[in-house]
C-alpha cells in the first residue's frame, strides 16, 4: 500500500472527529513520525467509537446513551482515573456490549492501544531503549482502524435486532417490495454481520408464528424475509438449513397455515421446510373446512409441490359460489385458477336458470378471466348467450359484455370471434345496438 493508498482511505472514515485524527495520523506517517501517527490513530479509534455511540443513542439504545453520558460526566468532573478506566475498556465494551468489533477485529485493535502505550507513556520503554515503529507498524494500525471501525456505521449493535422488528412491525414500514427493500437496505441492515443476519431471520420467522401476528404483519415480516434473503443469501440459508426444522416443530396446528403467508412472498422457505411440516401443510389443504376464510387455499396455490397445488384444486372445486367469489377477488386468482376450473366457470354460466343468475355468473366468473380466455371458450360462451334467453334476454347482460369485449380485443381471434357474433345480433336485440356499434367501430 502507497502513501496515496492512505490519503483515499481517508476519505473513507464517517465521523468528523474520527476522519481529523486519522488524517492527522496519515500526515505524519508522511513526514517519518510513526510514534506520533500511531497515538494520533489511537485517537481516532476512540473517538469514533463515542461517536457510534452517539448514533445508536439516537436510535433508542439506552446502553449506548449511559456510555456516552459515563464519560461526558468524568469529563466535566475531571475525573481521570474514571476516564482512564473508560478509555482501557473502550474496545472490550464495545465488542461485548454493542458487538460493534469481531474476536479477530479487537485482536488488532488492541494491538494499536498497546503500540499507542509504548509510543506515549515514558513508562512503557525501558530507559535506555528508544522505541522505534516500523513504518509498516504504522501504515498497517492506520489501516486496519479504517477497515475495522472507522468506515464502518454502527449497524452491528444488539439492539440492532430489536430496532430492525420494530422498523417493519411499523405501520409505515413499506408494502412495496422495492421501496421496502431501499428502505431496510439504506438502514441498520447495510454491512450487517452474519450473527446479525441470521438472529432476525430467526426472529421474523417467529414473530409470523405468534398467535396475534395478523396477516398483514405476517406480511411484511415475509417481505423483510424475501430481501434480506436477497442481500445476505448465504448467511439466511445456512440458518434456515440449521434452524428452521426445530422453530417448525413448535407451531400449533392453529398456526401452521402462516407458513403459505410466508412462501407467497419468500419461497426459498418451503425449499428448507422438513417433510413432516409439508405433509401437515397438504393436510390442512385437503380437509380445509374454514368456508368463511380461504386465504389458505388460495396461498398454497404458490407453493413449488405439485401434490399440494393439486390438493388445493380439488378443495377449490367444491367451493361455493360464494366461496367462489371470494378467491377471485385476489390478485392473482385468475391466473392460478384458469387451467383447472375455467370450462366449470364456462357450463356454470351458459347453463344459468334466469336472468339475475346469468348477470350474476359473467359479472363474477366470465369476466375475471377476459385476459385468459380462449378463442374456443369465448365462441362457446356467445353462442350459448343467444340460445339461453336467461343470459341474452338478461339486463345487465349487453353492458357485461361490452366490458368483456373491451378486455378480448388484444387477440385478432378473439375480435373474429366477436365479429361473427355481431352479424347475428338482428335488429330486434334492441338492446345489443351499442355494442354491436361498438364491435363495428373496432373492425373499422
Amino acid at each position: 500500500m502507497g502513501m496515496e493508498d492512505l490519503d483515499e482511505l481517508v476519505t473513507k472514515c464517517r465521523g468528523e472527529s474520527g476522519r481529523e485524527y486519522i488524517r492527522e495520523a496519515v500526515a505524519c506517517y508522511h513526514a517519518g513520525a510513526y510514534r506520533s501517527a500511531i497515538v494520533a490513530t489511537w485517537q481516532a479509534v476512540f473517538f469514533d467509537i463515542l461517536y457510534k455511540y452517539k448514533e445508536l443513542d439516537l436510535t433508542g439504545d439506552t446502553a449506548a446513551k449511559k456510555e456516552i453520558t459515563s464519560f461526558n460526566n468524568n469529563l466535566q468532573s475531571k475525573n481521570l482515573r474514571n476516564l482512564l478506566n473508560f478509555e482501557r475498556d473502550i474496545l472490550t465494551n464495545a465488542k461485548d456490549q454493542f458487538s460493534l468489533l469481531t474476536e479477530n477485529e479487537i485482536i488488532d485493535l488492541k494491538r494499536l492501544q498497546d503500540d499507542r502505550h509504548r509510543c506515549a507513556h515514558p513508562s512503557m520503554n525501558d530507559i535506555d531503549t528508544i522505541y522505534h515503529p516500523s513504518p509498516e507498524l504504522a501504515r498497517t494500525h492506520i489501516k486496519n482502524a479504517i477497515d475495522i471501525l472507522l468506515s464502518r456505521e454502527p449497524v452491528q449493535g444488539k439492539s440492532v435486532i430489536e430496532n430492525i422488528l420494530q422498523t417493519i412491525k411499523s405501520e409505515y414500514f413499506p408494502k412495496n417490495i422495492e421501496e421496502a427493500s431501499t428502505y431496510l437496505s439504506s438502514g441498520y441492515l447495510k454491512r450487517a454481520k452474519k450473527s446479525v443476519v441470521q438472529n432476525i431471520v430467526i426472529q421474523l420467522i417467529k414473530e409470523c408464528f405468534v398467535e396475534t401476528t395478523k396477516h398483514s404483519q405476517a406480511k411484511k415480516f415475509s417481505i423483510a424475509l424475501h430481501i434480506i434473503h436477497s442481500m445476505y443469501t448465504l448467511y439466511t440459508e445456512n440458518i434456515l438449513k440449521s434452524k428452521l426444522s426445530s422453530i417448525l416443530s413448535g407451531i400449533g396446528d392453529e398456526n401452521i397455515y402462516k407458513l403459505l403467508i410466508i412462501n407467497y412472498h419468500f419461497k426459498t422457505i418451503w425449499i428448507y421446510t422438513d417433510e413432516s411440516f409439508k405433509i401437515k401443510i397438504k393436510e390442512l389443504v385437503r380437509n380445509y373446512k374454514n368456508e368463511k376464510n380461504i386465504f389458505p387455499i388460495y396461498l398454497s396455490l404458490f407453493l413449488d409441490d405439485d401434490s399440494i397445488v393439486s390438493a388445493a384444486h380439488e378443495s377449490i372445486s367444491d367451493f361455493s359460489d360464494s366461496q367462489m367469489e371470494d378467491i377471485l377477488k385476489y390478485k392473482h386468482a385468475p391466473s392460478k385458477l384458469y387451467h383447472n376450473h375455467m370450462d366449470t366457470f364456462l357450463n356454470k354460466t351458459i347453463n344459468s336458470s334466469s336472468f339475475r343468475i346469468a348477470e350474476y355468473n359473467i359479472e363474477k366468473f366470465i369476466l375475471p378471466f377476459s385476459e385468459y380466455i380462449s378463442e374456443n371458450q369465448l365462441t362457446s360462451f356467445l353462442k350459448s348467450a343467444i340460445d339461453n334467453d336467461q343470459i341474452f334476454s338478461a339486463g345487465k347482460v349487453p353492458s357485461l359484455l361490452s366490458e368483456l369485449f373491451t378486455k378480448t380485443t388484444s387477440e385478432k381471434q378473439l375480435v373474429t370471434v366477436w365479429s361473427s357474433f355481431k352479424d347475428k345480433i338482428t335488429e330486434e336485440h334492441r338492446n345489443y345496438g351499442e355494442l354491436k356499434k361498438q364491435i363495428e367501430a373496432f373492425n373499422a
